[in-house]
Formats: structure tokens, sequence, C-alpha cells
């Protein structure tokens, strides 16, 4: 294990914590508005887009950066209020250490799907990777950069798209 499998592990140990208290249900709420806010941040964004260009042409430049963040903004905003009432919701039930046990292995599917995603974005916009002495023996890179890419494969033939 080298200094880059450590700088990896930061993450999901944090992720593994967050799941932990959060608990199952809230966790997997959170990851699914997650994976549906991407779906649909994505395709809003490119129809409000030229929308308003057309109408705030002076502000052309500066108008994606706006929009992306008042997008974001308005999504966190969504997400934080579903899942307080999710949290609501579990309160009530009796599931106890299971359901913080399970919140803490989605916890970490989810940290390390995020990562996969940055990694895979990271590689597609063409930065350069890490010198070779940091990715020389790292046991956890391999695992996160290959997970985003089996996940396409494996959806793409499962979904109609």
């Amino acid at each position: 294990m080298n200094s880059l499998d450590i700088l990896l592990t930061i993450p999901l140990i944090v992720g593994i914590y967050s799941g932990f208290k959060k608990g199952f249900v809230v966790e997997l709420v959170s990851f699914l508005l997650l994976l549906v806010g991407l779906r649909q941040g994505v395709s809003l964004y490119y129809g409000l887009l030229p929308i308003a260009l057309r109408t705030l042409p002076a502000l052309a430049e500066v108008l994606p950066t706006c929009l992306t963040i008042l997008l974001l903004m308005l999504g966190g905003g969504v997400v934080y209020v579903l899942i307080a009432l999710v949290k609501r919701m579990v309160r009530y039930t009796f599931l106890g250490t299971f359901d913080n046990v399970l919140g803490a292995l989605l916890g970490f599917c989810k940290s390390a799907f995020c990562m996969g995603i940055l990694l895979c974005a990271w590689s597609y916009i063409g930065f350069k990777p890490l010198p070779p002495v940091y990715m020389a023996n790292s046991k956890l890179l391999p695992l996160l950069q290959s997970m985003i890419p089996c996940m396409v494969q494996v959806l793409k033939a499962k979904l109609p798209c």
C-alpha cells in the first residue's frame, strides 16, 4: 500500500462513517437521488442553456457557470428535503444497528462510485496521469479506474437506451 492508496482510502473511510451515521435507508435514497439528479441535471442544463443564452446574451460567458451553480443548489435543496422526510420516517421503524451497518456498506459503495466517476472524468478530459512513482504499486487505483467502464458496459446491456 503506497501513499496514493492511503490518499484514496480517506474518502472511502469518510463514506463508511457517513453511511453508518445515516443508515441504510437514508443512504440508499440519497444514492438513488444522486443518480437521478445526475441524469436529469444534465438534460435540464442542456435544455435551459439555449433559452438562457437567448434571453441574456450579454452574460454569455458566465451563464453556463451560473446555471450549473443554480442547478446544483436547487438539486441539493430538493435532496435535503427528501432525505429529511425519509430520515423522519425511518426513525419510527425498528431497524437498529443492522440499518447502520448496511448504511456503512452502501456509503462505501457510494464513495467508490463517486471517486470512480471523478477518475474516469479525469482521464476523459485528457489530463496527464499521476507520475509513475505514485501509481507503481497502487492496489486501489486500478480498481477505482476500471469500476465505471465496467458498470457502463453492464448497464448498456441491461437497460434499453
